[in-house]
């Protein structure tokens, strides 16, 4: 048998169907357009900001039809860019309504207001755009962001991601035809239909709690750098969370025993917090059962208690925990960057009646975020003139 000829072979078979794959790969593209997203929990996200002409456009991985484009001169009024993920901008449902931004300029015509947000961005994502606002004339940049870094390592197949290096192979995946059909996971974001009871998914993997101190500190770092690269001064937010969802995950020694019992409770915020200790174990589904029952007792800071630990031992954290809260107040103080306080003001346990799911806010939300913002970004925009 000749090796050095089965070699060739193998060789020039691999590279013949390497370049077939790569041919399909692109007549696909060129004839349907990128592929549709793979379903994660939390998407790459893959947001181009650029300068053409005297244009500055955003373009959305997300949604490759949607191309937001803003002149990079403003016209007189003061200008504020908002940046962060999904609860900014939500552009593939294509409701503006429930985009806060929309309110701020409504409620504000006296200022400009640029939606930069974009699904998915998380705080390293929006520091790649910062660095690319040079070119753009603003007065302030106002951030809120925080859960998808805490909830990008996650997907729904289980906590899919040992390293957060693996982001950027997930990232080339989502423009791989062959890789979004190939993958069908059911999207854990996806609104139930009215009436279905939101579930928690019982798991043994506690990756994410693992890389939870490694995302902290990685966070305080970037909105730091925000503030350090900004071409315009910056103004923090804390961020809402949906009181009324269940955690997404929690972690169980026998997840199918807990899983039964948890698919067994018609109403899960009314469920016996003994009896999810026993089938479940400490953790994130017991302490947000007794959240509940502390608030509809009205011991709200009990409550605000076991939900802060219920949100910390979610392996499946769709909701930043409070510690992003922290880290955003800390970062403001140490850096004498002003901040507005949502989840003071709005919260800390807002109603679900402001949430589309367990995290965006639905048109009342987007209005209360706009209307508790205002005087925060004006009182910012009227020292930065002061500054002047």
């Amino acid at each position: 048998m000749d090796l050095t000829s089965t070699r060739r072979r193998a060789i020039l078979g691999c590279m013949v169907g390497g370049g077939l794959f790569l041919a399909a790969e692109l007549a696909a593209t060129l004839l349907l357009g990128p592929p549709p997203l793979p379903p994660e929990i939390a998407r790459v996200s893959t947001t181009r900001v650029s300068a053409e002409g005297d244009q500055l456009v955003l373009a959305q991985r997300v949604n490759p039809d949607q191309v937001l484009r803003y002149p990079l001169t403003g016209d007189g009024r003061p200008r504020v860019a908002v940046i962060g993920g999904s609860s900014v901008q939500r552009g593939f449902h294509h409701r503006p309504e429930v985009d806060f931004p929309t309110w701020l300029a409504r409620a504000q015509p006296q200022v400009e207001v640029l939606n930069l947000g974009s699904p998915g961005l998380n705080s390293a994502a929006m520091l790649t755009i910062v660095r690319q606002l040079g070119p753009v004339e603003l007065d302030l940049l106002v951030v809120y962001e925080g859960h998808n870094d805490w909830s990008q390592p996650v997907f729904t197949r289980g906590v899919a991601q040992a390293d957060l290096w693996t982001l950027s192979i997930y990232r080339a995946l989502a423009f791989s035809w062959a890789w979004s059909t190939l993958h069908h996971a059911g999207h854990a974001m996806v609104p139930r239909p009215p009436g279905t009871p939101t579930r928690t998914h019982a798991t043994a993997d506690d990756t994410a709690l693992d890389l939870a101190d490694a995302v902290a500190r990685a966070y305080a770092a970037h909105l730091t750098d925000i503030v350090d690269e900004s071409p315009a001064p910056v103004l923090f937010t804390t961020l809402l969370r949906n009181f009324d969802h269940p955690p997404q995950g929690t972690l169980a020694a026998d997840p199918a025993a807990c899983q039964a019992w948890i698919n067994d409770q018609p109403k899960l915020a009314e469920a016996d917090v003994d009896e999810a200790r026993a089938h479940c174990g400490e953790g994130a589904l017991p302490d947000w059962i007794a959240a509940q029952g502390h608030s509809r007792a009205g011991q709200t800071e009990a409550a605000v208690l076991r939900w802060q630990g219920s949100l910390l031992a979610d392996p499946i954290p769709l909701r930043a925990p409070f510690v992003a809260d922290a880290i955003s107040r800390q970062v403001a103080a140490d850096l004498g960057a002003p901040l507005v306080d949502l989840a003071a003001l709005l919260g800390p346990l807002p109603p679900g009646q402001l949430f589309d799911d367990t995290l965006h806010p639905n048109a009342k939300g987007a209005k209360a975020i706009a209307e508790a913002l205002a005087p925060g970004i004006l009182a910012a925009l009227a020292a930065g003139n002061r500054d002047d």
